[in-house]
């Protein structure tokens, strides 16, 4: 057995989002429009996986829906999500995916970053550049505020200058990747911070 009692002291409760999805999980777009349904249960699969509230690693293909995946948990789950980046790309077509297959409340959308300090919003994005350099200055409320941080490419975590990023805040954690295992070995050091995989998926059909 475990050598010591583990106690989760991580908030109870969160403040609640509403956010209403406009696709169903394992569908994909029709020819002439709406969706029908893929023939496949893996992403219903890796939402009852994330449901755990577990700390770890959401861990697809490319293409296997992993941004949608994350999104549709924080919508069941209706706790404020932050989602951390590398880059000014990668932030808009996470906030394009969360507009285009989302129905939430205007306003409720938010980016943490440069001179916009949008925090206190429902879905709130972010790069690893500036939650590394704001970490140590959190406020109680902003550590608090987010039920869910999902770490796109979680290695980054790996980075000195990025690590402290991990703990800075108390919700769910989940490293978002299709490269789990790095061969420079950094995923050790991820796997530290975030624990092992909730859910994994690698083959592409």
């Amino acid at each position: 057995g475990p050598l010591f009692h583990l106690v989760d002291q991580r908030p109870a409760s969160y403040p609640r989002v509403e956010i209403t999805p406009k696709v169903k999980l394992d569908h994909v777009p029709a020819k002439g429009g709406g969706y029908i349904p893929s023939g496949s249960n893996l992403q219903q699969r890796a939402i009852q996986a994330l449901a755990s509230g577990q700390d770890g690693g959401l861990e697809l293909y490319c293409g296997a829906g992993k941004t949608l995946i994350t999104l549709y948990h924080q919508a069941l789950r209706k706790v404020p999500m932050l989602v951390v980046v590398d880059n000014e790309p990668l932030l808009e077509q996470w906030m394009a995916q969360a507009e285009r297959h989302f129905i939430r409340e205007p306003g409720s959308v938010g980016i943490w970053k440069g001179k916009k300090e949008e925090w206190k919003r429902g879905t709130v994005f972010t790069t690893y550049q500036t939650l590394s350099r704001r970490a140590e200055g959190l406020t109680e409320e902003q550590r608090r505020w987010f039920g869910i941080i999902a770490f796109d490419e979680g290695h980054h975590l790996s980075a000195e200058g990025y690590s402290t990023c991990a703990g800075a805040l108390y919700g769910q954690r989940l490293n978002i990747t299709a490269t789990p295992e790095r061969a420079d070995g950094a995923h050790q050091l991820t796997l530290y911070h975030m624990g092992g995989s909730l859910y994994q998926d690698l083959k592409p059909p």
